[in-house]
């Protein structure tokens, strides 16, 4: 009875495992290095700007006789009161409308915790200043105009702190959730108004 020879049993190279080792390795090692890249020439800049402390302009009051006269002019027209604030023709001085904006309280949305409402009246354009604090930051200023055309009103030129944030991008949408966010938990319902454009003090 023969018995049949043993067969070889090829040994498997290592070389091809090591390859492909040393290929993930420097996939990996261009992958952290470019995203490392990114954030020291782009998110940087931007995290540097966003924690810088802006100064505030001088609000024009409210003092409390502007209070007292915003009394007044709620109190003189009771539809406005009823309609959630919805007037178009007040002639409000800057103190009452900053008065009147003294009556936003909301709790803190969207990681951002609201202090205050004011506003700048200048060249005949208004800037709004969401000032509070979020995402780490004791300080932190949410501002805006507002731009209109013949279908819509909407916030524009938005600055976080000290950084501009670019129009037409995925930052300013992420800015304008926080605001819509904002807005929509403001139970006077003055926010939204003001947005829309239905509130015009001024004219």
């Amino acid at each position: 009875m023969s018995v049949a020879p043993a067969r070889k049993v090829k040994s498997k190279s290592s070389l091809i495992p090591m390859l492909k080792g040393c290929g993930c390795f420097f996939v990996f090692t261009f992958l952290f290095t470019s995203l490392s890249i990114i954030c020291l020439f782009y998110v940087k800049p931007i995290v540097d700007s966003v924690r810088t402390d802006v100064r505030l302009p001088q609000f024009e009051g409210p003092e409390e006789q502007d209070f007292w006269n915003l009394q007044e002019k709620l109190l003189n027209d009771r539809e406005a009161m009823k309609n959630d604030y919805y007037f178009t023709n007040w002639d409000l001085t800057p103190g009452q409308f900053n008065a009147l904006l003294s009556y936003i309280q909301i709790p803190p949305v969207a990681g951002f915790c609201l202090a205050r409402v004011r506003h700048e009246y200048k060249d005949k354009n208004i800037r709004y200043y969401f000032i509070g604090s979020g995402f780490t930051l004791k300080r932190l200023i949410i501002s805006f105009t507002l731009r209109r055309d013949e279908k819509s009103c909407k916030p524009s030129e938005i600055r976080v702190n000290c950084w501009k944030v670019p129009g037409d991008s995925i930052e300013e949408r992420l800015v304008m959730m926080i605001i819509s966010s904002v807005a929509n938990v403001d139970k006077t319902n003055l926010l939204n108004n003001l947005i829309s454009g239905k509130i015009k003090p001024y004219e």
